[in-house]
């Protein structure tokens, strides 16, 4: 990463990445057999009031987690593990690597994904 700056760019703008091999990566999850009525998605759980029980789709695509594009962007461990690299390099940090710096690393990989770019 010190070398080569641009390959973050590259990373998140998807130009490193393949399609992965049939094979490759994690199996698929299992499926949800327990779908409400209301779901489009195929994903969706009855939540706790009427209010929260809306579905994550959009009726014209699929939900964004099912993506390849979501998995190597957000999930990849390495992709995470770069990403992280990266922001202690410019920011001259040393954090611990735990499951929360993970989990706030994949936030800001999804926020720069769908979104760009935030702040100053």
């Amino acid at each position: 990463m010190r070398r080569q700056p641009s390959v973050y760019a590259d990373i998140t703008n998807g130009n490193l990445f393949s399609t992965p091999a049939e094979g490759d990566g994690d199996p698929p999850p299992p499926p949800n057999e327990n779908i409400p009525d209301w779901c489009k998605c195929g994903e969706c759980r009855v939540m706790p009031t009427e209010l929260e029980n809306k579905c994550r789709a959009k009726v014209e695509r699929p939900c964004i987690t099912n993506s390849a594009s979501f998995h190597q962007l957000v999930l990849d461990a390495n992709v995470l593990h770069l990403a992280m690299q990266y922001r202690e390099d410019i920011h001259v940090l040393d954090n611990v690597r735990n499951n929360e710096q993970f989990r706030h690393a994949a936030y800001r990989q999804y926020v720069l994904w769908q979104h760009g770019r935030l702040g100053q």
